[in-house]
């Protein structure tokens, strides 16, 4: 007889010989118990909501703090970063702007034609009825 800790190697070693067909079996068990994981995922929520919230609470600190020094360390790396952005936005913008203008200063005439047209059309629609 086999000892908890032979299983145990054993299993590992199977394991990382067989990923691809393990897998496999999973995305297919998956693909096919959809409601089942949604109601497990569920319940498990509804359950360890205090758990849940305070994980997020934690991430949320870790993140922050995170943040805080890496701003403290890279002052001027952001502020050349910001400054980079912000030319970056205007020379688009600038360049839809004037792309907007000049299409709008070649078809004032053709909008305008269709304009008179659409109300001609509607006032005598309008007579018809």
């Amino acid at each position: 007889m086999q000892t908890k800790q032979e299983i145990a190697a054993y299993q590992k070693k199977w394991q990382a010989k067989n990923k691809e067909k393990i897998a496999a079996y999973q995305k297919k068990w998956q693909a096919k118990n959809k409601e089942k994981i949604a109601a497990y995922r569920k319940k498990w929520q509804a359950k360890n909501k205090e758990k849940i919230a305070a994980c997020r609470v934690k991430r949320k600190e870790k993140t922050t703090a995170y943040q805080k020094k890496y701003q403290a360390k890279n002052k001027e790396k952001i502020t050349a970063y910001h400054v980079k952005n912000k030319e970056k936005k205007a020379a688009y913008g600038k360049k839809y702007r004037d792309a907007d203008k000049k299409f709008y200063e070649e078809n004032n005439k053709k909008i305008a034609l269709y304009i008179k047209k659409y109300l001609e059309n509607k006032k005598t629609k309008m007579v018809l009825l």
